[in-house]
C-alpha cells in the first residue's frame, strides 16, 4: 500500500512539472496577445483621441492580468514624475509580463522608447510596429504550445512512470 501511495505521488510529481512547463507556454501567449491589444488601443488612442500618456496608462491600467498590472504598476511609477523619466519606467517594469521572452521584450522596449517623446504619428508608426512584430511571434508561440505543450506533460507523466519503474 504505501509502495502505491509513493508511485502515485511520483507520477503525479513529474506529472505537475510537465503541466507546469506547458503553463509557462500558455502564459506567454496570453501576455503577447493581451500587449498586442494594449499596444492597438493605445495607437488609437493616441492617433484620433491625442490622449495624453497619463490618461493612456490609466486607461489600460484597468486590463485585467499581468498588462493591467504592468500599465497600473507604469500609472503609480509616474505618478508626480516628469514624463521624460517614463521610458526608463517602461523598461523597469518590462518584467513584470510574465512568459516573455527576451526578443519579446525588446520589441516592448523599442516602442516604449517612441511613447510621449516623439510626435503623434512616429508614436503611432512605432506602436502598429511593435503590435506586428508580436504578432508574428504570437502565431510562433501558439504553435510552440500547442506541439511542446502536449509534449511537456506526456514527458511529465513518462518520467514519473519511469522513475516508479526503476523504483520497484
Amino acid at each position: 500500500m504505501l509502495q502505491l501511495i509513493g508511485s502515485l505521488l511520483i507520477v503525479g510529481g513529474f506529472g505537475a512539472v510537465g503541466v507546469a512547463a506547458s503553463a509557462e507556454l500558455k502564459r506567454r501567449v496570453d501576455t503577447l496577445s493581451s500587449m498586442i491589444t494594449a499596444l492597438e488601443v493605445m495607437a488609437s488612442e493616441i492617433s484620433y483621441k491625442l490622449s495624453p500618456l497619463r490618461e493612456l496608462l490609466t486607461l489600460l491600467s484597468r486590463e485585467d492580468g499581468a498588462v493591467g498590472r504592468f500599465f497600473s504598476a507604469l500609472a503609480a511609477d509616474l505618478e508626480g514624475e516628469p514624463e521624460s523619466r517614463f521610458f526608463d519606467q517602461w523598461c523597469k517594469r518590462l518584467g513584470l509580463l510574465p512568459g516573455l521572452t527576451e526578443d519579446d521584450r525588446q520589441i516592448l522596449k523599442e516602442a516604449g522608447r517612441f511613447l510621449g517623446a516623439y510626435e503623434t504619428g512616429e508614436q503611432v508608426k512605432a506602436l502598429g510596429y511593435a503590435a506586428r512584430r508580436l504578432s508574428q511571434r504570437l502565431t510562433g508561440a501558439e504553435a510552440e504550445r500547442v506541439q511542446k505543450g502536449r509534449l511537456y506533460r506526456t514527458m511529465g507523466a513518462g518520467l514519473g512512470l519511469l522513475a516508479v519503474l526503476l523504483i520497484l
